[in-house]
């Protein structure tokens, strides 16, 4: 028996998850997802958002029924209707968690973060902080310094990863018959 079945206060609550494994050797970024945490790949000035939420602004959003204006400021934007914790799944569902395989570029930085901090930062403004000449560190604090000011009425999670090169494994495996 799971404790929110029996604390009835608790059966509404749920876990969101992005979860990223990179394989630097194939430049590549392998994700799983589920809920409304956010993955965005920054790459030439370009911010792309490379998840999709389980929401029903975000999908509406999505769909340009909403703008990212109206759907920061929307009544219903913390409705998310694919979670961890809201019924058992089996390994095998395919529709509860969310795969993907996307390219991973050169000189690219990976952002993963929470409703806390898109529900107050546009991507533009995300954009403008990314972009800047500074540490990954002064990043991640100019991120949420901006979500606060902006209101803050969320937690305000923020992980920066930078690439600045990647290195292409293309030695090949020695003939072990050969060595002495």
């Amino acid at each position: 028996m799971r404790y929110k079945e029996v604390v009835p206060k608790y059966n509404h609550m749920g876990c969101v998850l992005t979860a990223v494994l990179i394989e630097l050797d194939n430049s590549i970024i392998n994700v799983v997802h589920v809920g409304d945490t956010r993955l965005y790949q920054y790459h030439n000035g370009q911010i792309q958002k490379l998840t999709q939420d389980h929401s029903y602004v975000g999908s509406l959003e999505e769909k340009g029924e909403l703008t990212e204006e109206e759907a920061m400021h929307h009544p219903y934007r913390n409705y998310i209707f694919r979670f961890l914790g809201d019924t058992i799944h089996t390994f095998d569902d395919q529709k509860f968690l969310d795969t993907a395989i996307f390219p991973l570029y050169s000189g690219s930085q990976l952002l993963l973060c929470s409703d806390g901090l898109y529900d107050m930062v546009t991507s533009a403004e995300i954009c403008q902080i990314m972009q800047q000449a500074i540490s990954t560190e002064q990043k991640v604090k100019m991120l949420i310094t901006k979500a606060n000011e902006n209101g803050g009425k969320d937690n305000i999670t923020t992980i920066i990863i930078e690439f600045n090169s990647i290195v292409q494994n293309t030695q090949s495996k020695k003939d072990e018959s050969k060595e002495n």
